[in-house]
């Protein structure tokens, strides 16, 4: 069970204090603001009524094959199994892929009400599908449920893996991986590149090895680099027509000399502390002197875990903070000659990057 703190003010050392606990720790920013109202009004008012109690009659749905492109959906009900009615506060989901379609919000003691989800498999889905939808109810002591369901992504144009993706490549490294494509239809398709064969540091090319049914696409990763995530989305055209298009997501990682992980920062509001490491991969030592922030609402410290190679840098904001657009800059002084000073940007939200998926 989880625990949820209302507060009115954040002082240093209470923040400290609740991040080593599971009081923040929530990992969505939603759930967590919907899951601190649902405790404090069940709460109220567990004394004056009933107490509802909710418990999912068809769990752990399997959809079993899907198709790329096509779009399913299952109904999950929702028993009242207790004396008081049930409240359906929100519906987070935690995949672009997945909506929430109907949801019936009052659920009367010893009544079925229904949640109508639906899963959409043309982006954000691939391979194994494993997903949950988190119920915020009015339970006392425990408001949130669980929907869980799984599935396997079919493919008329099959990739694997299904994307090329590089980890920890040297500034001066070039890397290359190669994806098998396979026509998993009855009759045999011509596929061409639709991407231009070079964008930024990645270079494509497709040969068939097998006449109509299979194909070897190369992807290449080779300096000039940028610090950090470069990526890039090479697409190949099939003449399918379920699956006109296979899409191949590329991501190449090139830590710096000076490395801030993560790049940028985030803000999710469910946490009161976040946590920055400092790695130099240098073969001198750096030293951090000084952190500093250009929104006085937040504080830091540093933590030296390796002296002159990895440093800890911790930052403190009111719970539920958010930086106003742009976003807001961390400072980090150094006593290193070619970089004295670092600039972490601090973001309300991800920069708009290519779908995210799973890579080898």
């Amino acid at each position: 069970m989880r625990t949820y703190v209302i507060s009115s003010s954040l002082d240093w050392p209470t923040a400290l204090r609740w991040n080593r606990g599971a009081a923040l720790r929530c990992g969505d920013s939603k759930i967590a603001a919907s899951a601190v109202l649902a405790a404090f009004f069940s709460a109220a008012s567990a004394c004056m009524a009933g107490v509802p109690i909710a418990r999912v009659q068809n769990n752990g749905h399997d959809f079993g094959d899907v198709w790329i492109n096509d779009k399913v959906a299952h109904g999950f009900k929702i028993l009242n199994a207790g004396d008081g009615e049930l409240e359906i506060l929100d519906a987070v989901t935690h995949c672009p892929c997945v909506q929430v379609t109907r949801l019936d919000r009052r659920i009367e003691p010893g009544k079925t009400g229904e949640v109508l989800v639906q899963l959409d498999s043309s982006a954000h889905v691939y391979g194994k599908i494993n997903q949950r939808i988190t119920l915020v109810t009015n339970v006392p002591g425990d408001p949130e449920v669980e929907l869980k369901f799984r599935g396997l992504l079919r493919e008329y144009i099959e990739r694997s893996p299904v994307g090329a993706g590089f980890l920890r490549v040297g500034k001066d490294e070039t890397v290359e991986k190669e994806i098998k494509l396979t026509n998993r239809t009855d009759k045999p398709v011509t596929l061409e590149l639709a991407s231009p064969a070079q964008v930024g540091c990645f270079s494509f090319s497709l040969d068939e090895t097998a006449a109509g049914k299979e194909w070897l696409l190369r992807v290449q990763a080779s300096p000039p680099y940028k610090a950090y995530l470069n990526e890039a989305r090479v697409q190949i055209k099939t003449g399918v027509k379920e699956q006109p298009l296979v899409n191949v997501n590329c991501t190449a990682y090139v830590p710096p000399r000076l490395e801030l992980r993560p790049f940028p920062l985030v803000a999710n509001p469910a946490f009161a502390l976040r946590e920055v490491r400092f790695i130099n991969n240098g073969l001198a030592p750096v030293r951090v002197r000084k952190v500093t922030c250009d929104d006085p609402r937040l504080r830091a410290d540093v933590v030296e875990k390796k002296e002159g190679r990895e440093y800890l840098i911790r930052v403190v904001m009111p719970i539920g903070y958010t930086p106003a657009e742009p976003g807001h800059v961390i400072t980090i002084e150094t006593d290193d000659a070619e970089e004295p000073v670092l600039k972490l940007p601090f973001l309300a939200k991800a920069p708009s990057q290519v779908d995210a998926e799973p890579q080898p």
